[in-house]
């Protein structure tokens, strides 16, 4: 009898034990499934944020491009909201904030895209662009010069730049800066224009006009261009090409009495 007890005493102790263990077990497995399912659902939300926050980025470059700056700022903001570690998110609100007149938060936006991506060259740009409007020369300069470097093809960039150098009066540096990328922008209508405008500057107007009238070739339709080169026809008394340029001026703006008077210079 004693050993018959004993024997289901440890059948007992036996089946509570493999119990335990068998617990155990399904709680491991209870905890593991619970932070994969975590895991996946914390992965899920980033997925949607970021959908969300490029969804009311789009929007509000949209709206920006549209003229209604109220809305695209709304919109913008509730993009960094949604995820701030976008460098060209607070770009287009720096764009937008310029825009609206919000000089120091705009440079603030910009200074924080830039925090987030140090080459940003938008962010560079366009605070070159506000420097330039504050009259911080040198600053706008700056800012030129590091945008072109970072995008060495972009032809706006290097010459935002030489137009500032002109603007302090260094024409022989903004020449060179040209010149040496001359290779990359053999074909760039604003490039062949700037450097027309520092002939011009040296009293140079057939290097002038041959300049001028290379953009002409570049960018047919730009009328600023076609100003410049007939205004430089003028300079080396070539009047029939100069009056031939103005009259094609004169059809789109009629009613401006400089190139009216020019023209009749030109026909005298």
């Amino acid at each position: 009898m004693r050993t018959a007890r004993k024997a289901s005493m440890s059948r007992t102790i036996g089946l509570t034990a493999a119990g335990v263990v068998l617990l155990s077990g399904l709680v491991g497995c209870a905890g593991g499934h619970g932070k994969y399912t975590k895991e996946r659902s914390s992965a899920a939300k980033l997925k949607l944020d970021a959908m969300k926050s490029a969804t009311d980025y789009d929007m509000a470059r949209q709206s920006f491009l549209a003229g209604d700056l109220n809305k695209a700022l709304t919109r913008v903001d509730s993009s960094i909201r949604t995820n701030g570690e976008v460098a060209k998110s607070h770009v287009l609100r720096g764009r937008i904030l310029n825009e609206l007149g919000a000089t120091d938060q705009s440079i603030s936006a910009f200074h924080m895209a830039l925090a987030i991506e140090e080459e940003n060259v938008e962010a560079h740009y366009y605070l070159g662009v506000i420097y330039e409007r504050l009259t911080d020369r040198e600053s706008a300069l700056r800012k030129f010069v590091e945008a072109s470097e970072i995008e060495p093809n972009e032809a706006q960039y290097a010459v935002a730049a030489a137009e500032m150098m002109i603007d302090l009066d260094r024409i022989d540096e903004a020449e060179a800066f040209l010149t040496d990328r001359e290779d990359t922008f053999r074909h760039n209508p604003g490039v062949r224009q700037t450097l027309g405008h520092i002939a011009m500057m040296r009293g140079d107007s057939q290097t002038a006009a041959e300049m001028f009238a290379e953009a002409r070739l570049l960018a047919p339709e730009d009328t600023s261009v076609l100003e410049d080169l007939a205004h430089a026809y003028v300079a080396v008394a070539d009047f029939g090409r100069a009056e031939s340029a103005i009259t094609k001026l004169l059809r789109g703006e009629p009613d401006r009495r400089d190139l009216q008077h020019v023209r009749a210079r030109c026909l005298v």
